[in-house]
Order: C-alpha cells, then sequence, then structure tokens
C-alpha cells in the first residue's frame, strides 16, 4: 500500500468533511433557498456563474444567505464559498478546483516592526514574489503590506535595513487537525524562504552554527585583537602551554592563527551586517 504524503492526508481529510456536508440536511435547504433568491429552479452552468453570482451579491436576502453558507460551512470546516458553490453550481469539484476549500489551511506571513518606508516597500514587493504576505506590527495590531506593482525604483540602502537579527519573521499558523509531519515540512519551506529574503533585500545569510568548544577559548587566544603578529601568537602559546615543549610551538603557532581565525569569523564577522 502507497504511504501517503502529508499533503494527501489532509486532502482526503477535507474530502471526508465535503463528504459529510454533502450527506447533511443543510445542503437540499440551502440549495433550495439560494436558488430561490436568484429566482431559479436549476444548478447554475459554469458559464453563467461570474455574472449571477456577482449580481447576486447585490440582493440583500443573498447577502443574508452566503452568511449561513459561512456558519454552515464552519461546522464541516469548509469555506463559505465551498459551500457556496456546492449549493449552486452544476458539476462543482472541489478536487478539481484550485481555490483553497478548507475554512483554515496553513498561513505564512512575513511580519516586521519596522517603519521605514523604503524597506517596507521591499519587503512587501519581495515576500509577493517568493508567494508570501508581508505585514506590519505595531504592539498587537497588524496591517497587510501590499506592493503588486513593478519594483520600488527606490534602492535600499544600508541605512533603510534594520539589523538582520530583528528585520522580520514568519510567521506560520496551521489548522489544530493538520498533520504533524505536513507542519514540519512547512518549517522546513519557511527555514528557504527567509533566507532567500533575506538575500534579496540585500542581507548577509549566515549557515546555521553548530556549538563549539572554541568558542569558550575566545579570551585565552585573544580573538578581539587583530591583526596579530608573530611574537603576539608566541605570547598566547607560552600562557596556554605553560611548562610545555617548546619544539612544538612552531605548529602551535599555526594551529592558534587558525583556531583565532574561526572564533573571529563566528563571533565577529557572523554579527556584521
Amino acid at each position: 500500500m502507497t504511504k501517503l504524503s502529508p499533503e494527501e492526508r489532509w486532502r482526503k481529510e477535507v474530502m471526508e468533511r465535503y463528504k459529510a456536508f454533502m450527506l447533511s440536511e443543510d445542503i437540499e435547504r440551502l440549495r433550495l433557498e439560494g436558488l430561490a433568491i436568484l429566482g431559479r429552479t436549476q444548478l447554475i452552468s459554469s458559464e453563467e456563474w461570474g455574472q449571477i453570482s456577482r449580481e447576486g451579491m447585490a440582493i440583500a436576502s443573498y447577502r443574508d444567505w452566503y452568511e449561513e453558507c459561512r456558519l454552515v460551512g464552519e461546522r464541516f470546516g469548509l469555506a463559505q464559498w465551498t459551500v457556496q458553490l456546492a449549493c449552486l453550481l452544476e458539476g462543482f469539484d472541489p478536487g478539481g478546483n484550485t481555490m483553497v476549500w478548507e475554512a483554515d489551511w496553513p498561513t505564512m506571513r512575513v511580519v516586521t516592526r519596522s517603519t521605514n518606508s523604503v524597506f517596507l516597500q521591499q519587503l512587501a514587493w519581495h515576500a509577493q514574489r517568493l508567494g508570501l504576505y508581508a505585514v506590519q506590527r505595531d504592539g498587537s495590531l497588524e496591517s497587510t503590506l501590499l506592493n503588486l506593482g513593478p519594483e520600488p525604483s527606490n534602492p535600499l540602502r544600508s541605512a533603510d535595513r534594520p539589523p538582520s537579527r530583528n528585520a522580520f519573521s514568519i510567521r506560520v499558523e496551521v489548522p489544530i487537525d493538520y498533520p504533524p509531519e505536513a507542519t514540519a515540512q512547512l518549517h522546513r519551506k519557511v527555514a528557504k524562504l527567509e533566507k532567500e529574503l533575506r538575500k534579496r533585500l540585500g542581507y548577509k545569510v549566515r549557515e546555521r552554527l553548530r556549538s563549539s568548544t572554541l568558542v569558550e577559548k575566545a579570551a585565552e587566544l585573544k580573538v578581539e585583537e587583530a591583526p596579530l603578529d608573530k611574537r603576539g601568537a608566541y605570547e598566547i602559546i607560552d600562557e596556554m602551554y605553560t611548562g610545555e615543549d617548546m619544539k612544538k610551538d612552531q605548529a602551535r603557532r599555526k594551529t592558534t592563527g587558525s583556531r583565532r581565525h574561526r572564533i573571529r569569523k563566528r563571533l565577529i564577522e557572523g554579527y556584521e551586517d
């Protein structure tokens, strides 16, 4: 038996909800009410749907009916428009539709607290090119940032960019019953998107750092002093290897230089934008 992917399992779960709705008493009731409001006795063809649904929204009773679709949809975990289409559209097949048909689905949002207008324009534009929406957060309030036009003409200068560490974050929200494996996949995807977005905004993208015992020796190796001459290197060696064979000092000098370079790259260069 072929093992289903997390996404396929989720789709199967949503399809089960849809079938439950189609077997409920709500479908027939809503269908009759919706068609009556539109003055119809037959389901609407796909060719007619666009015009008729727009005309329907101009009718107060149809808007009330559409709200009822939302309430019923919430019971089954289905989107408002899924219930609407199932009731009124001839031959509606949610599986063959590109629209989201569940009430709750995973979302990813780029969140920033920056107030720099140039940075916000660039962030929104690049985020949308990666399939993400950006929001600006101010306390507990959030507002969506949209930039649907051409790439902003204002260049993003260093002065416009917030420090890399708090420039933005990506928030992932998933339904409570979303498969854990699929959630893990989303977070892996977010890590790649976050790295790509930082590149596009001109930030240095650092590789993930593993813990290192070398960091504990930063003071002994005097990494804050650069460059270090030969005498300085031997002074470090004398302090670290007191009483040991001096014949190995040449090799130790090379090792000391290599260690200092690695720690400096991690602790100093790694935090420079």
